[in-house]
């Protein structure tokens, strides 16, 4: 939002302005006119090259082009204009973090994953319900 002392106007409603302006201020018959006037409207074969013919070449010798110029400008394109080759990334590391905030790469993360791997898992308590089940014998 535009704000100043005495005016107070959005960035939306200024555009909305500038439209508006745009559209009032814009004829079609000004611009036609202004084609009249360089004699290219309507378009015509004959009002272009009778235009074409006022054109006056220069008067200036053709100067040729200066072969340590050029030299100069082909050193300049092949060395100083050439950007410098794209970083081509090992592989995509996956980071982690741990609870202490600190990273861990790749490597120190096959390195936790082999020792919890290492260490004995606890076994499962057996539920009671075995020993509740009562079998009825006949004999």
């Amino acid at each position: 939002m535009w704000t100043d002392v005495s005016t107070c106007i959005s960035k939306q409603r200024s555009i909305k302005i500038a439209c508006r302006v745009w559209d009032q201020s814009t004829n079609l018959s000004v611009i036609t006119n202004g084609f009249v006037c360089t004699g290219l409207y309507p378009p015509s074969l004959n009002k272009m090259l009778y235009r074409l013919s006022l054109f006056k070449p220069s008067e200036v010798a053709d100067i040729g082009v200066n072969k340590t110029w050029q030299k100069r400008v082909d050193s300049v394109r092949d060395h100083v204009l050439l950007l410098p080759p794209t970083k081509k990334r090992k592989s995509a590391t996956r980071k982690t973090f741990t609870v202490s905030g600190k990273f861990i790469k790749a490597d120190f993360h096959d390195l936790l994953q082999a020792q919890a791997e290492a260490k004995p898992k606890r076994k499962k308590k057996a539920t009671r319900q075995a020993e509740n089940n009562v079998e009825d014998c006949v004999i």
